[in-house]
Formats: structure tokens, sequence, C-alpha cells
């Protein structure tokens, strides 16, 4: 079976454009085509329909095959240009492929017309698909860069200043949407909520898992005080609107500034007291099954936590303990308290800050496999003036 071409030839000369569709038929194509030999009648056909490839001779009386690139190129880019004549030199040819013709082939050597225009073909069909691919994944990373400025707006900016504490988050997404979600709530009786949670996965999916669990949490925390309550709350409408195999775990704790108690409850989510020795003093466990698995999960509110100056709270999500390193060592949690221990006498966003470059660079700066978010609370003996400013 013949294969269709859409042809375009460029020739003064009725007679060698017979030659050359009778070497392209008996090749297997079959060309419906076309004749010109002007830029007049060229821009013409050119402004009529693409081209699978146009050939054309280099020396015609009005008219010349450098012209004709150069026309071509201004309305189609990637139609393949294949220079063809009786005689050109060498320079010649250069030349013309300089311009942007894909070959030369002399007329007294057609055998070459064939696996030439076979090949030109191919590679424009290849840059064809390359550029759409290109300029889908274009326009994927603009709709990422929209989603990723949206997502950074549902994190704070900033920790609420807490009189006797020094508090400090942050959240690093692998891609340009993250499932880390971390958020602050100062409550009416004075006391801070803080909550720390990650969505299985990086990316979109767990990105939106997160945006609907903060959704729910900032309407929960308005109409209910219980923090194991509020955990129960949410854990009921991802359970209804997630799929199964989604979940998301989640820590919120509570300060009071008064007791200098903290008060836990955690759906599949830790973290840690470190004392002032860089002892770890107190953990904080898991007091039930992470979000969206068990429809009516309860979650236990743990007991409260006495915290003393000098101790400092740590909470982060598994992009932290589960770094790799090339030689596939996790950088663990015994790893981000001896970083602790090291920056104790800093402020709380000097301890996040150096914990996510530690982390990059254990893993020796090979790509982030997961988003890492970090939230620091120190315990200070006394109010500073400067404590405020420490906030981030």
């Amino acid at each position: 079976m013949l294969k269709p071409l859409k042809l375009l030839l460029v020739d003064d000369s009725p007679d060698d454009c017979e030659l050359l569709l009778l070497e392209v038929r008996r090749g297997g194509y079959d060309p419906v085509w076309e004749r010109v030999d002007t830029a007049t009648s060229m821009l013409a056909k050119l402004n009529n329909q693409p081209w699978d490839i146009v050939i054309g001779d280099y020396n015609m009386p009005r008219f010349n095959g450098i012209r004709a690139l150069k026309l071509l190129r201004a309305h189609w880019d990637d139609t393949p240009f294949v220079m063809v004549s009786g005689c050109i030199s060498d320079e010649a040819g250069r030349r013309a492929m300089r311009n942007g013709a894909r070959d030369y082939i002399m007329k007294s050597n057609l055998s070459r017309l064939v696996p030439t225009i076979e090949r030109e073909i191919f590679d424009a069909e290849q840059h064809r698909r390359q550029r759409q691919l290109e300029r889908e994944i274009q326009k994927s990373k603009m709709a990422l860069e929209i989603a990723r400025r949206i997502q950074q707006q549902l994190l704070p900016t900033t920790a609420p200043y807490f009189k006797g504490f020094d508090i400090a988050g942050a959240a690093y997404p692998a891609d340009a949407t993250g499932g880390d979600y971390f958020d602050y709530f100062p409550m009416a009786d004075s006391s801070l909520t803080i909550a720390i949670g990650d969505a299985c996965g990086h990316g979109v999916g767990p990105a939106l898992l997160m945006a609907q669990a903060r959704t729910c949490l900032h309407t929960l925390i308005v109409e209910q005080k219980d923090i194991s309550e509020i955990l129960a709350g949410i854990n009921r409408i991802l359970y209804e609107a997630t799929p199964q195999e989604h979940f998301m775990t989640l820590l919120l704790a509570r300060l009071d500034p008064q007791t200098r108690q903290l008060s836990y409850t955690s759906a599949g989510h830790a973290g840690c007291v470190v004392n002032s020795a860089g002892d770890i003093r107190a953990t904080l466990g898991s007091t039930g099954f992470p979000l969206g698995l068990v429809a009516d999960a309860k979650f236990l509110c743990a007991e409260p936590v006495d915290l003393q100056p000098g101790d400092v709270v740590l909470l982060t999500t598994d992009g932290i303990t589960e770094a790799r390193s090339p030689d596939g060592s996790l950088f663990g949690l015994q790893r981000a308290i001896d970083l602790v221990r090291i920056y104790q006498n800093g402020s709380a966003f000097e301890i996040v800050n150096n914990l996510f470059h530690a982390v990059r660079a254990f893993t020796q700066i090979s790509p982030q496999e997961d988003d890492i978010t970090t939230v620091v609370i120190k315990v200070n003996d006394v109010p500073t003036s400067t404590e405020k400013d420490s906030h981030s």
C-alpha cells in the first residue's frame, strides 16, 4: 500500500519535477503535490496547508532555494526542506544547511531522495512530538507552580509570639506541592494549639488530602476545644471523603502558658521533648490510628508533660527521620536530637533551619525523596526582649 505524502516542489522545471515524482512513487509514496517557482506562489501554498516535506532547486531564474528556505522557516519551523539541484557546490550545500535545509542532493544521484524523505519525515514527527511534550510539561509546571503558591499560603509564615516560649516551624516539600502540614492556633483561654501532620506520599494527591485536613481542623477548632474530639471529627470526614489507601498522620499539641504543660493527642504521629542536657525527657507517642483508616477511631489525650526551662519540643515528619544517605543509612531521630543539642542555645528558627540543611547534607544533595517539616518549641527561663523577633 502506497504511503501518502504532501509534497511541495520549488522548481522552475516541470520535467525535473516529474523525475522527482517518479522517484518518490518508486519509493512507495503516493504524493499529493504542488509546484511553485516564485516567492508569491510559494507563499500562497504555504498559507494553504502544512506540507510533509519541501524539496527545492538551488538556482532558478526568478527565485532560489535559499529564499524559499527562509520563506518556509517563517511559516513552518519544523517542516523539513531538502535542496535538490543539478549543479551545487559543497560550499553552497553547506550554506543551505546553515540556513535550515536538512540535506542537499544532486539530481544525478536521486537514489538518495527516498531514504532522505523517510528520514526527514520521521525526524520531523519526532521533533513535533518533542515540542508537544515540552508544551505539556510547561503547562504542567505552570499548574504546579500555581498549586505550590496556593499551598504555601495554607501554611503559616511566622509563629505567634507566646510568652515564655520560642517557636518556629517550616515545611520543605519534595515536589512543587507536598503532603506535610503544620499550623498554630492561639486559643481563647490563652493557650496555643500546634498541629503537625503528614499525608502519605508526596505530590498533588497528598497535598489535596493535607488541604482537606487543614480545612477540617480550622473549622472544628472553633467549635470544639477538646483536641481529641477535634481529631475524631477530622478522621470521620477524611474516612468518608478519601480512598481507603490514603491516610494522614496528625499530632495536636496544646501549650498552657500558666502551667507550662504540654497536652497532646496523636493520630499516628510522634514527637519528643529534649532536655537541656540533650537527652529525651519525654516521648510523644501515637494515641490513635492515622486519620482516614478507621471510621469510628478514638483518640486519647495523653498525660500532660511538665515542660522545664531549657527543654526543646521537637516535632518532625518522617522526611527527616527516614532521609537516606547514598549508602542507605537513615538519618534517624538520634541525629536530629544531636543537632538540637548542638544548637540548643540558638533560636528555635536556627534549629529548624539547621536541621533541614543537616538532612540535605546527609543525603549528599541527592533528590529530596519526601517532604521535610519541623516545628520546634523552646522553653525559655524568662521571656526576653528578643524572643518575639526570633520567630518565623
